[in-house]
C-alpha cells in the first residue's frame, strides 16, 4: 500500500459527513477536560509544592510546550498506555512514553 496523499487523507476525515473528524475532536476535548480537572485539583494540594521526587514518582522524559523540547518530569497518571507528566514548573503534559 502506498503513501496517502493530503487529498486522500482529507477525504477520509470528511467521509460520513466528517464522522471520523468529529469523533477525534470529541475524544480530544474529553481528554483535555480530564487534564484540566486533574490540574485544578492538583493545584489545591495542602503543601502547594511542585513535585521534587520525594513522592516516589517515576521520572520520564516528555515534551514541554510546543516544538521538539523535552524535559524530565514526574509521572502523575498513566491512562490507557499514555502518561501524564508534571514538570518542576508545574506544567502538565500528556504523551506516549518517549524513553525508558
Amino acid at each position: 500500500m502506498g503513501k496517502t496523499t493530503l487529498q486522500q487523507a482529507a477525504q477520509l476525515w470528511a467521509d460520513a459527513k466528517g464522522a471520523g473528524a468529529r469523533r477525534a475532536l470529541d475524544d480530544g476535548m474529553a481528554k483535555l477536560a480530564a487534564m484540566i480537572a486533574f490540574d485544578l485539583a492538583e493545584a489545591k494540594r495542602a503543601d502547594g509544592n511542585p513535585y521534587d521526587g520525594t513522592m516516589n514518582a517515576r521520572v520520564e522524559w516528555a515534551p514541554i510546550g510546543y516544538g521538539a523540547k523535552t524535559e524530565e518530569g514526574y509521572v502523575v497518571w498513566e491512562p490507557n498506555g499514555r502518561i501524564w507528566v508534571r514538570f518542576k514548573t508545574r506544567d502538565l503534559s500528556a504523551c506516549g512514553v518517549l524513553a525508558r
